[in-house]
């Protein structure tokens, strides 16, 4: 509005994508103050979220508490109970314009439905990955044989089996899943916890320290991170065997390892923000080194230590690879492993009961980079000023 409406595609606005543009150029001409026209576009948009989501359960649950409860979890949940959106202006009308689509084209009205999809993908392409997650959550619920022939439909009184697949997936072959569950976790808060207690000294010491070695130590690291897991794999396995690093216990140092090269690149660039004086003043007043670390720099790194701790949480809690090739599987799996044993006779796959444990697997990653997810920007973008 300031520029001319129009005529401000010409200069450098920002980083939007161009029917976002053109979205706020249209709107831009309305008699309307901008706080206000901000803030109506914002609540109406939530509002066609709240509705479309609830006509969503309405075509499972026809329960008018149910519907009105899962219109104001929607509506409120981020703003009011959580106090701050879970998603941006744009996120909001990506995601109310694709549940749209999604509810029209399963009330059999594929034009609008086409509509309110293209002008999703329009806003943001990243709707397209909404679709596979989609997918899984509705086959969770449906029989085996429909989840084969009918993948991307809806479920049916015929198809859906309620909470039957979870039941199954969870007590299949003589492995229990809580188990796995407690394996996954024990591997990704040691490795977590290992990766940012060490890579958080090694950067402290890295910046301040002006020598040969700390450079060659720094641009291993960076190094590192170039380098494919495929080429290293069978070595790895072998060496793990070896050094009896092949348990839940012992496995994070090999996580330490690989996840080294992110970690101290992260850390060494918000440490070079950090004033050396601060330090000094500490040195002055009779800390040493370690006391340094632990009572200065330390506190100082919280924004990237929890997006270093996401960013390491997100990637051991999903790996299938590395504890597939270290550990005892006859003992030990982690949540992916048990849902790649999920086989009957004759190799025999059931679908749902998958469908229903990577449901399970990736609920607690969703929630918890949905809850997180601005300290990543917080922390990347720290550790990229240098003083």
């Amino acid at each position: 509005r300031a520029n001319g409406g129009v005529k401000a595609f010409s200069a450098p606005l920002g980083n939007y994508n161009i029917p976002y543009m053109y979205f706020l150029c249209l709107f831009s001409y309305l008699p309307v103050n901008d706080l206000h026209l901000i803030k109506l576009l914002s609540i109406g948009f939530d509002i066609l979220l709240a509705y479309s989501s609830m006509m969503l359960v309405g075509l499972v649950n026809d329960n008018q508490n149910v519907k009105l409860a899962s219109f104001f979890t929607v509506l409120l949940l981020p703003t009011v109970f959580l106090n701050g959106a879970l998603w941006a202006q744009c996120d909001s009308i990506y995601a109310a314009l694709a549940l749209t689509g999604l509810w029209l084209a399963l009330e059999d009205k594929p034009v609008p439905s086409v509509l309110c999809f293209t002008l999703s993908f329009g806003f943001k392409l990243q709707a397209v990955f909404v679709m596979p997650v989609l997918a899984v959550v509705i086959n969770s619920f449906k029989l085996n044989t429909f989840v084969k022939t009918d993948t991307f439909g809806w479920f049916t009184e015929e198809s859906f089996v309620g909470f039957d697949n979870f039941i199954k997936g969870m007590t299949f072959g003589g492995y229990p899943f809580w188990q796995s569950v407690v394996y996954s976790l024990v591997i990704t808060l040691l490795s977590t916890f290992l990766i940012i207690f060490f890579t958080s000294m090694a950067a402290w010491y890295i910046s301040r320290v002006n020598s040969v070695f700390c450079k060659v130590v720094y641009f291993a690291c960076v190094f590192s991170m170039v380098i494919p897991f495929q080429m290293v794999q069978f070595t790895l396995s072998r060496t793990a065997d070896t050094l009896k690093l092949n348990t839940p216990w012992t496995i994070p140092v090999i996580y330490l390892g690989f996840g080294a090269g992110l970690a101290v690149f992260m850390f060494t660039g918000f440490v070079k923000s950090i004033p050396l004086e601060i330090e000094e003043a500490a040195a002055i007043d009779g800390c040493g080194p370690l006391r340094t670390y632990f009572k200065v720099v330390l506190p100082m790194l919280k924004p990237t230590i929890v997006s270093v701790a996401i960013l390491e949480i997100m990637w051991v809690w999903n790996d299938y690879l590395l504890p597939y090739l270290v550990l005892d599987k006859t003992k030990y799996r982690t949540i992916p492993i048990h849902i790649q044993y999920l086989k009957g006779s004759y190799g025999t796959v059931d679908l749902g009961a998958t469908m229903a444990l990577i449901f399970l697997s990736i609920v607690p990653v969703i929630v918890f980079y949905l809850t997180c997810q601005k300290h990543i920007i917080k922390g990347v973008a720290a550790g990229a000023v240098k003083g």
